[in-house]
């Protein structure tokens, strides 16, 4: 293993417990003891072709204030409480959106192919200090890669850059040919421009789209080159599969590969040209190298969400980074405090654990039966030590880079799961907050899942605490959160 790494993870997790944010989505600012999230990032646009100068949203943070408001990546905040974005500072934009004194702010915002809106966006807000569940499950996410991780890919993508001219007068757009419009790739553009504001026809649209895909020979090849020069960055390839993101094997060399590698070379151009000059005023163009023959058509319909991420907000000419963020975890709805990880500081209204009668107030000895320390240096010092012992029973062949910078983060063994679960049993690694994970059987074992809930098919949280100097064991049947996303990073 790569202690560097493993160093380095848990210097992410000391930071993150003693900062209570710095994991956390979203910008936050803290005022009158409370901090507020709405879930999105912006940056200010210097592009002519869209924002020009005002804010411009680039990621949303499902399940959020701003996505359940219908908020998109690439919508523009044209003001603020009646303020131009134009004339703010970032500064000031993100104060005033994440002001702890109220609890929406107004906002109005405009998406190609709509007409500007207002929209009065609700914030969450919670009392500064405290650790949810979900910063928890990111500073533990050792103990299920599988569920919480960010995996850093990068596309193989070129794009020219935007002309002299606003996005926001394109509403339509239409196909160069039936021919190229009904092919599934084609389709899979359309949908994504659909979700982008704009509006298909069959002919006739503002934008033409130019939808063009080839295999060929590598013209470049030579004989015996056909070794993927960074074979573990094919795994890295993420297909949006209703919803949920899928991190699956593909035949692409990596994008370091010389030119000259891989026998085949496959090649995507999608050009959106202005109909009524007929100039190209946005396109993407994939490039990927290979061994075998592949589809090209069915590329873009795994990847168009990808292509397509960076219109009409350009913001890469090349080789776009993304982010995978996975985040799936077991929520009770109890807010630990930072300076006593045993002292519940707050519990969600309406939360399970609010049904099951847990309170602020109480004191936590132990989760699932596994003992939960007051000292956060003595949970991370503890969590180091687990890994170490346990990183036999990790699988190899899922070797993978995080975003945080370890290149050697890798899911559990199979057919160790039953050996790591015995592990975390053990009191010595305090493994408390592995309930968050409890619905897999490498952190609780099937046979102990059915114990603490009576049925196959669901999990419970049982929390040991101490109430008016009484122990009394609070059984909480948690939600499964699921909030998977790709960023262009």
């Amino acid at each position: 293993m790569d202690m560097n790494g493993l160093y380095r993870s848990i210097l992410l997790l000391c930071m993150a417990l003693m900062a209570g944010a710095t994991l956390s989505y979203g910008q936050k600012v803290g005022g009158s003891g409370v901090r507020c999230d709405v879930g999105l990032l912006y940056q200010i646009s210097y592009q002519e072709s869209w924002g020009d100068s005002h804010a411009v949203v680039v990621e949303v943070i499902p399940g959020s204030p701003a996505a359940r408001a219908g908020i998109r990546p690439g919508d523009v905040i044209l003001e603020i409480e009646g303020r131009d974005t134009q004339k703010l500072s970032e500064e000031t934009i993100t104060a005033m959106i994440l002001d702890p004194t109220h609890d929406q702010v107004s906002l109005k915002m405009r998406r190609p192919g709509t007409p500007s809106w207002d929209l009065a966006l609700q914030k969450e807000c919670l009392p500064s200090g405290i650790l949810t569940e979900e910063l928890l499950a990111q500073a533990f996410n050792m103990y299920s890669l599988e569920d919480v991780t960010s995996r850093r890919f990068t596309m193989p993508l070129i794009y020219t850059l935007p002309t002299m001219r606003d996005f926001i007068k394109y509403n339509t757009f239409s196909f160069a040919d039936q021919e190229s419009r009904m092919k599934p790739g084609a389709r899979a553009v359309a949908k994504e421009l659909t979700g982008k504001g704009l509006k298909e026809l069959t002919t006739g649209g503002q934008l033409t789209i130019v939808y063009k895909t080839a295999l060929e020979s590598n013209p470049d090849y030579r004989a015996g080159s056909e070794a993927n020069l960074d074979p573990g960055f094919r795994n890295y390839l993420v297909t949006n599969k209703g919803g949920r993101y899928e991190v699956d094997h593909y035949p692409f060399l990596s994008i370091n590969t010389p030119k000259f590698s891989g026998k085949y070379r496959m090649t995507v151009d999608i050009e959106f040209i202005d109909s009524e000059d007929n100039t190209k005023v946005w396109s993407v163009t994939a490039r990927e190298l290979l061994n075998r023959e592949y589809d090209a058509d069915r590329y873009v319909v795994s990847f168009a969400y990808l292509m397509l991420a960076n219109y009409p907000f350009v913001r890469y000419v090349m080789n776009p980074t993304f982010v995978l963020h996975r985040d799936q975890h077991l929520e009770t709805g109890v807010g630990y405090n930072m300076d006593d990880l045993q002292l519940i500081s707050y519990v969600a209204p309406g939360s399970p654990a609010a049904k099951a009668g847990l309170r602020v107030g109480d004191r936590i000895k132990s989760i699932n039966g596994r003992p939960l320390e007051s000292s956060v240096d003595k949970m991370s010092t503890v969590y180091k030590t687990f890994l170490r012992k346990t990183w036999k029973y990790r699988a190899k062949s899922t070797v993978y880079p995080d975003d945080n910078g370890f290149r050697q983060c890798m899911y559990w063994d199979p057919q160790f799961y039953s050996e790591v679960a015995g592990e975390l049993d053990k009191s010595t690694y305090l493994g408390a907050f592995s309930y968050l994970f409890a619905h897999n059987p490498y952190i609780v074992t099937p046979e102990e899942r059915a114990a603490a809930s009576g049925d196959q098919g669901a999990t419970k949280v049982i929390f040991e605490v101490i109430r008016d100097g009484v122990p009394q064991a609070i059984m909480v049947q948690p939600r499964l959160i699921n909030r998977d996303y790709v960023e262009l990073k």
